[in-house]
């Protein structure tokens, strides 16, 4: 990353973009890679820099989401992509500061495909390179993509159902090791989806036949349901801790309530458990006045109000949640005679660009 930086850091001078790199060797490495399965990948980064002046004027450096998590510095954002095996530098965009992710995938795409020479590659991206236009765009200019789906939107309605339609048998996923031997990572299958973009400077509605794969790594589904069972036992003990406290008036019985929902919620458990405060009353005697303790001195009674806490899990709830707990869904347009669920695993395992410029 850092040797990445210093490069890329040369093409920019007092905020203004200087001339790119040469596409010379690019186009050479692109022209030897003809085979049928090549790759291309892209990812960004953010560089922060000191730089001062008036606020909104325009220009490359640009107050952004900083990927160095310093937010008081304004920045701009450098992509690169990459051709796969050796995941070598083929071209290297600059952008401003505040573009976000998803905006840079087509600049970087349009550059590798002028370096390539053609469009039958497999363009591979995180799971920022999932938007409709640019699934669209690439699939309109025939050409495959990989990406992993976000969560947001009609996504999670549509993996419930990807999930409804899991098959009996399903595909073994394997990974080599370093002795070379095949080891089992997980499981998947594959279900058919249809994405529609219309494109807003035309008007032409893009339709967009998609390949899911819905993959079950083992490793990660034991991590995500050991790390629900952790925060399980987290929040329990800490709505427990409440157990006792005193509450007089009925506002501060509302706020003992609320404060048991909010530790739930803090711990992010709140869909897989329940929480209910019951009050009973506690009677404490005391004595009325000054004095020392004795048969003749007055006493009095008071009443508290004390909670009494219970919670509860939800093991329908936790059981759907284990039953989908390490599962991770990637979209592609390629045809299953190009990209199969085991060949889509390996190429996302491989889908960390190299940034180190040698």
């Amino acid at each position: 990353m850092t040797a990445w930086r210093t490069w890329s850091t040369r093409w920019v001078v007092r905020g203004q973009r200087c001339a790119k790199p040469s596409r010379r060797i690019g186009s050479a490495l692109g022209a030897c890679v003809s085979f049928a399965d090549q790759r291309g990948r892209a990812d960004t980064t953010s560089i922060s820099v000191y730089h001062e002046r008036a606020d909104g004027t325009d220009g490359l450096l640009q107050f952004g989401k900083s990927k160095d998590h310093r937010p008081a510095l304004r920045q701009y954002m450098q992509a690169l992509g990459t051709l796969d095996p050796a995941g070598i530098p083929l071209v290297s965009e600059t952008l401003d500061g505040n573009a976000g992710d998803p905006l840079m995938y087509l600049p970087v795409w349009r550059r590798l495909v002028k370096v390539i020479g053609h469009t039958d590659w497999l363009f591979v991206g995180d799971s920022k390179l999932h938007s409709a236009q640019n699934i669209a765009e690439i699939h309109r200019a025939k050409d495959w993509l990989l990406t992993p789906l976000q969560m947001n939107g009609h996504m999670p309605e549509h993996f419930a159902e990807w999930l409804r339609q899991q098959p009996k048998h399903l595909q073994t996923l394997t990974f080599s090791d370093a002795n070379g031997s095949q080891r089992r990572v997980g499981h998947g299958y594959e279900v058919a989806h249809t994405l529609t973009w219309n494109d807003p400077q035309n008007g032409e509605t893009v339709t967009v036949p998609l390949g899911v794969f819905m993959v079950q790594r083992d490793s990660f589904k034991e991590k995500q349901i050991h790390d629900l069972h952790r925060r399980l036992e987290c929040a329990e003990a800490a709505v427990q801790a409440l157990n006792g406290q005193r509450g007089d008036t009925p506002t501060e019985r509302e706020a003992l309530q609320a404060q048991a929902q909010t530790r739930l919620t803090e711990h992010q458990v709140a869909e897989y458990m329940s929480v209910q405060v019951q009050w009973r009353e506690q009677h404490i005697e005391k004595f009325v006045g000054p004095g020392r303790p004795g048969p003749q001195r007055r006493k009095q009674t008071r009443t508290y109000q004390v909670a009494q806490v219970s919670i509860r899990r939800k093991p329908a709830v936790i059981q759907a949640y284990e039953d989908a707990a390490g599962r991770r869904a990637y979209a592609t347009n390629a045809p299953k005679t190009r990209l199969t669920v085991q060949q889509a695993v390996e190429a996302s395992q491989a889908s960390r660009v190299r940034l180190t410029l040698l």
